[in-house]
């Protein structure tokens, strides 16, 4: 079982598109508060998040995630990893899928024209190594894409974290700075709109001789 504290602080100035790349990409973040940077866990929904925590996945795997989110929105989320046979590189290539089923397509005027399926989709490659018995770094690379009737946009983003970790005393902590990149097709020639890059940083505690963990994560968004 585990506690959590998620901390946000607003930005102020500018809207941000490409939003639906905070969705968590699997149930154990979910539930977790959506946003996880210092566990040191297997699950590779994690490592989609800070790729500094692909270090955990000790063997080649694949993972498959699907939520349902509020509105009718459908999240899906496929991964997959490998284990460097000649060093201690862990790469993974993940695919996240958001389908928000079908809307109504308005006019300024109110006057419904039609019916349309908004999508939005993200691809990562991502890759981690540990430094010494307690720290590990990982980077990653990621194309997104957005869908909404007529109007589309693609972007090329990185991530990059760092991950400590002390098996003895139970103690994690992350950071991970995500989404800085570039437009490579924005929605609208006047389109104003930024990436939404953020700076995440997260402790974690287990509670050693109990099944209790406790974490906290502060993030600006």
């Amino acid at each position: 079982m585990l506690l959590q504290l998620v901390a946000g602080a607003q930005l102020l100035g500018g809207a941000a598109s490409f939003n639906f790349l905070r969705l968590p990409a699997g149930a154990v973040s979910s539930a977790q508060g959506g946003l996880v940077v210092a566990q040191d866990d297997s699950d590779l929904s994690l490592s989609f998040q800070n790729p500094a925590l692909l270090t955990a996945v000790n063997h080649a795997r694949v993972q498959a995630s699907f939520l349902n989110l509020p509105g009718g929105a459908q999240n899906y989320f496929l991964s997959g990893s490998n284990l460097s046979k000649t060093s201690s590189v862990v790469t993974a290539l993940s695919i996240q899928y958001v389908d928000h089923g079908e809307v109504s397509s308005a006019d300024a005027g109110g006057n419904v024209l039609g019916r349309f399926r908004p999508r939005e989709w993200t691809m990562q490659l991502a890759a981690s190594m540990p430094y010494k018995q307690r720290w590990a770094g990982g980077v990653s690379l990621q194309f997104a894409h957005a869908s909404y009737s007529t109007y589309q946009a693609d972007a090329l983003l990185s991530n990059i974290g760092i991950r400590y970790r002390d098996t003895l005393s139970g103690w994690h902590a992350g950071a991970v700075l995500r989404y800085t990149g570039f437009f490579i097709r924005r929605f609208t020639g006047n389109d104003q709109s930024e990436l939404p890059v953020e700076l995440a940083f997260g402790v974690w505690k287990k509670l050693i001789g109990s099944p209790f963990s406790i974490g906290c994560t502060i993030q600006s968004i």
